[in-house]
Formats: structure tokens, sequence, C-alpha cells
């Protein structure tokens, strides 16, 4: 009974400081940084969620969601409810982006979003990789 605990104790130990090796607090934060579905230096936002294939953009400033102080990782009431009801994959992110139509040479000349850091406006996007889930989410939140 003794050892059982004090090898538990150990591997607590052990978790805590690889992940404060690593720089992060959780291994939620640390699943959510090295997530091989996103690519952090896209320009596009398609780009950036290259391995979601629903996409969803709070594109209206008037929503709820802009009114609430989100803090540092975003807006715990949504990440809770995503947790409890979305059983697939799924990322809620804050990007500053602008939306321009880019000139379709050989496709169509569809709107899409850019990745701005420097003169664009802040947006909300959720994505997810089941229909089902994007479904649910818009349902609740859009």
């Amino acid at each position: 009974m003794v050892l059982r605990r004090l090898q538990a104790l150990i591997r607590l130990w052990r978790n805590k400081r690889q992940l404060k090796k690593l720089g992060h607090e959780s291994w939620r934060q640390y699943r959510r940084h090295t997530d091989p579905d996103v690519f952090f230096r896209a320009d596009r936002v398609n780009d950036y969620f290259h391995g979601y294939q629903y996409v969803h953009c709070f594109e209206n400033h008037q929503h709820q969601i802009y009114q609430w102080d989100l803090g540092i990782d975003g807006s715990k009431e949504i990440l809770d409810w995503c947790d409890r009801n979305i059983s697939g994959k799924h990322r809620f992110d804050c990007l500053r982006c602008y939306q321009q139509t880019p000139i379709g040479l050989n496709g169509p000349e569809s709107p899409e979003w850019f990745i701005n850091d420097l003169g664009s406006g802040d947006y909300f996007f959720f994505a997810c990789k089941e229909y089902h889930d994007m479904f649910l989410f818009k349902m609740r939140w859009a």
C-alpha cells in the first residue's frame, strides 16, 4: 500500500517536472500547443486549421461572445461546453485576420480569411473534425 502510494507520487512528480521543462501548465495546454492539425505559421485560416474539416467564424461583432471577458485561454464557458458535449477533436481560437476575395484565375472567387497580425480585426474561430459536432456547436452558439 505504501509502496504504491510512493510510486504514484513519483509518477506525479515526474509528470509535473516534464511539463515544467516544456513550459506548460497542464497536459491540455501542451496538447493544444503541439496540435499536429494546426499550422501556426499559416497565412490563411484554411491553412491554419488544415487538419480540421469544419471551421466556423463568428463574423458578427454584435454576437454575445464578443461582449465577454475572455481572458488568456479564450472563453471558459464555450470550452467547458465543448468538453461536455462534443465527442471529436475540436479547437477554439481567436485570430487577427481579415476577409478578402482572392483573384480566381483557375477557380471560383470566394472570400477567404487571411491572417494578419498587424492591422486587422480579432475574430473567433471554432474548428472540429466531425459534422455532427459542428451541427451541435452551431445550434448552441451561432
